[in-house]
């Protein structure tokens, strides 16, 4: 989320490509530079629950 200015405020989005000809490892490498987003969102998800539950 990014904050414009006062309470405006954007989502942010990530897009990526990974171009490589057939069988060299496209799906290795989206992994590898997906998996430490999604485990991001994950922490972020739980320490955000508690405040998630009270609003």
């Amino acid at each position: 989320m990014v904050h414009v200015r006062g309470n405006w405020r954007e989502p942010t989005n990530l897009y990526t490509v990974v171009a490589l000809p057939p069988g060299n490892r496209k799906s290795a490498v989206f992994a590898l530079l997906t998996n430490p987003l999604y485990e991001a969102e994950k922490q972020l998800k739980a320490a955000m629950k508690p405040v998630i539950v009270e609003a």
